[in-house]
């Protein structure tokens, strides 16, 4: 059986990048494929435990805020700003666990979960908000 929280997440990312294929443009396209190549390399890498830091998660994250942060910089439109500063979010979390005192392990996964969620959703929003509308 499949824990929720894994079908929680599968459904964000799907709906997001569903949303950005459907309705929006290139902007959301290239976060959306950034955001799809970023949860496989994050699946792929990760420990699962978070026991610790999870080093390559903060690489794989830091270089999707890059393509988020540049997407931001060329956009006019909010949405890129919002996922963005949400998964900065993430990035403070990940800076946290390389201090030296221990976090829950599942307060470490369940933040960067919540983090993603936010990110996920705003891109959602945003490229169904940027929608082309049909002159009626």
């Amino acid at each position: 059986m499949i824990p929720w929280e894994h079908l929680l997440a599968f459904l964000a990312l799907s709906g997001a990048i569903l949303s950005a294929v459907v309705f929006g443009h290139a902007h959301e396209r290239i976060v959306a494929a950034a955001m799809a190549i970023a949860a496989l390399l994050s699946w792929l890498l990760s420990s699962g435990d978070f026991l610790g830091p999870e080093v390559k998660l903060l690489a794989v994250d830091f270089a999707l805020l890059l393509v988020m942060g540049a997407v931001a910089l060329q956009s006019a439109k909010l949405w890129p700003l919002l996922a963005c500063g949400f998964h900065m979010n993430a990035l403070f979390i990940h800076a946290a666990s390389l201090l030296p005192f221990r976090f829950a392990p599942d307060a470490y996964a369940d933040s960067l979960v919540l983090w993603s969620h936010l990110a996920c959703l705003s891109l959602a929003i945003g490229a169904w908000w940027e929608r082309p509308v049909r002159s009626r």
